[in-house]
């Protein structure tokens, strides 16, 4: 993603979003794919129209480049993450997000 983005100011968010997660899966191995597809699950489930088609678009893609499936390679939600609210599966995490519009 750094080499698609130019902004100096989004490549260092980038950094910081690659390097927490990699502190994240030093704590607890697997984590990250649980959040990953939790955000994924909020985004495909929001009622902001904006994060639907991004989350749909990125599944399209996905599985034209794997060639059927979005779970290929790892990419995409866990099923069972995109099947619960992220406050189900984390209860600590709060209700509304950015991604709803709220």
């Amino acid at each position: 993603m750094l080499g698609t983005h130019r902004e100096r100011e989004v490549q260092k968010g980038i950094a910081q979003l690659k390097l927490a997660f990699d502190n994240l899966e030093k704590v607890k191995p697997g984590l990250s794919a649980e959040v990953l597809g939790a955000v994924y699950g909020l985004s495909a489930a929001s009622r902001d129209e904006r994060a639907r088609t991004i989350t749909a678009a990125a599944a399209s893609a996905s599985a034209r480049r794997d060639g059927a499936s979005s779970r290929a390679g790892g990419v995409g939600p866990p099923p069972a993450a995109a099947s619960q609210p992220l406050q189900a599966q984390h209860p600590g995490c709060g209700g509304s997000t950015a991604a709803d519009g709220q």
